[in-house]
């Protein structure tokens, strides 16, 4: 009797959520180790769309929090509580813009009292409540790993003698990754070249990573593919990153009007979402920005990162936001700062190129189940590489970015120096035994004895303490000191210290420094 009343209760209740029989039976939940998963459905019980969250529980054996869009600060009450190491937020694509990406961001950072982001997430959207239950279903975590490729198509512009396709590898500290370059010739949408884009773009089905370069708007790249080209394509189980500004809109976005100095709220057609079409071709991650992207090749070097680190795509995220309130953190904020964002409210004017980038910083979207692990891990391949020596309360971090691709990890697209001028980092991650820091100093580099700035703070993750530390530099004008670092590599030695005994004030938790030489 009691058999027949626990299936009798299961099969009602995959009448309730909508999710069928079939579809439940065909994927059977992870036997991983477990995780602590939360899927936040910002959708109601009868929305189809909630299909792909009761499909994530399954899976995951996640808990599900209900929640509305608008009503933002009661999920992150309930987040705070449940401290999940993954979380997955199913929403309509009408509800994803630059105010839902940070209220999202700054809500993953508030799970404790740093200003790191907690938690790793993903977006489950899509055209249609079918298209976001596709978008799960690609990441199956029981589909076998795939040898990591990379498949590039970027614009090269009208200086460029002909659109061309070229086979290579882009070398990692140990091991390289092949990568195909597609590089299309035309600068905007009337120069492209669109035989080439029509020959090529077959040639990307299923590549099991997918970079995409050029500017871009909600409907495609400039002078490249729109969301009408890459219709029907197959990009099943792929992990699709794209540089183009706005790719990663679903319905609405925001622009500056220069002639009206007022910020206009405008709206994309679905079928000419670019964004929407990729999650219809069947990828299993797609990361992009819902508004100006200003990162440019670092997005180069975080293909390889994903093809070499065997990282879960929402960790990768995670760090990579980790970058961004980094960055904030030089910037002189206490944590990743953004601001609301409105229909015809007045353009800021005067702002700087980094106080420009930093706006725009914050307008990341991982879309896809974050615990997807797609690649195996290549021991020793990170071109970022540091050694840690330590005694008593000092720690020496020896940093070093040992790579002939040096533009993809030490070039800075976030903090400009003194506000204005082209820049290279410094960035690592030093493991302390300590909770808090005294002091963070770099006490050499291969830049020599010039000046920089460095920031400093601790993350408390899963009972580490991390001290997140870069330093930024000006770019050097002279071209043989460039090729010399291109050659050699930018390295520098970090010293943090931590728990001085008889300190009198209170540890920190923030380090700043602008040391002028």
């Amino acid at each position: 009797m009691n058999i027949i009343v626990v299936a009798w209760s299961l099969f009602l209740s995959f009448i309730a959520t909508g999710l069928t029989l079939s579809e439940i039976s065909a994927e059977q939940p992870h036997q991983d180790k477990k995780t602590n998963y939360v899927v936040v459905s910002l959708v109601p019980a009868d929305d189809p769309y909630d299909r792909a969250a009761d499909l994530l529980v399954r899976r995951h054996r996640a808990k599900k929090i209900r929640g509305k869009v608008n009503e933002l600060n009661a999920i992150s009450t309930a987040l705070q509580k449940q401290k999940p190491e993954y979380v997955a937020f199913v929403v309509r694509p009408e509800s994803i813009d630059i105010n839902f990406a940070n209220q999202i961001l700054k809500m993953a950072t508030k799970i404790d009292d740093d200003p790191f982001v907690d938690f790793a997430y993903g977006i489950i959207s899509g055209r249609n409540a079918d298209a976001a239950l596709q978008l799960v279903k690609a990441s199956n975590p029981e589909a076998e790993k795939r040898k990591p490729t990379i498949s590039q198509f970027g614009v090269a512009g009208k200086t460029f003698p002909k659109s061309m396709k070229q086979k290579s590898v882009w070398p990692l500290r140990k091991g390289s990754v092949p990568i195909t370059s597609c590089l299309s010739r035309g600068a905007t949408d009337e120069t492209r070249d669109s035989t080439f884009i029509k020959e090529t773009l077959p040639t990307l089905d299923e590549s099991p990573i997918l970079l995409l370069a050029s500017h871009g708007y909600p409907d495609g790249l400039v002078g490249g593919p729109k969301a009408v080209d890459i219709r029907g394509r197959n990009f099943q189980g792929t992990v699709a990153l794209n540089i183009a500004c706005y790719t990663g809109v679903t319905k609405y976005w925001f622009e500056n009007d220069w002639k009206s100095r007022t910020v206009k709220k405008r709206e994309v057609k679905p079928e000419e979402s670019f964004c929407l079409q990729m999650l219809d071709n069947g990828v299993a991650a797609y990361m992009a920005y819902v508004c100006p992207r200003p990162a440019g090749p670092t997005m180069m070097g975080d293909a390889m990162l994903l093809a070499s680190s065997g990282q879960t795509v929402g960790e990768y995220w995670r760090q990579h936001l980790n970058s961004v309130v980094l960055a904030h953190l030089l910037s002189g904020s206490d944590e990743v700062a953004t601001k609301p964002v409105a229909d015809g409210q007045a353009v800021e004017t005067n702002m700087t190129p980094a106080k420009i980038v930093l706006t725009m910083s914050t307008g990341g979207v991982l879309f896809g189940d974050p615990t997807y692990q797609p690649f195996e891990a290549k021991p020793d391949s990170d071109p970022r590489l540091c050694t840690v020596t330590s005694k008593d309360n000092r720690y020496r971090a020896q940093a070093k970015v040992t790579t002939s691709l040096f533009h993809f990890y030490a070039g800075e697209p976030l903090n400009y120096w003194n506000e204005r001028r082209p820049a290279f980092r410094l960035e690592t991650t030093v493991k302390i035994n300590e909770a808090n820091i005294d002091d963070v100093r770099l006490v050499e580099s291969s830049m020599g004895d010039v000046s920089y700035r460095l920031v400093a703070a601790v993350e408390k993750h899963r009972g580490q303490n991390l001290v997140r530390v870069k330093a930024t530099f000006e770019r050097p004008q002279k071209m043989d000191k460039l090729r010399a670092l291109m050659k050699n590599g930018l390295s520098g030695t970090f010293e943090i210290t931590t728990g001085s005994k008889g300190k009198a004030d209170r540890p920190q938790k923030i380090v700043r420094h602008k040391v002028s030489r």
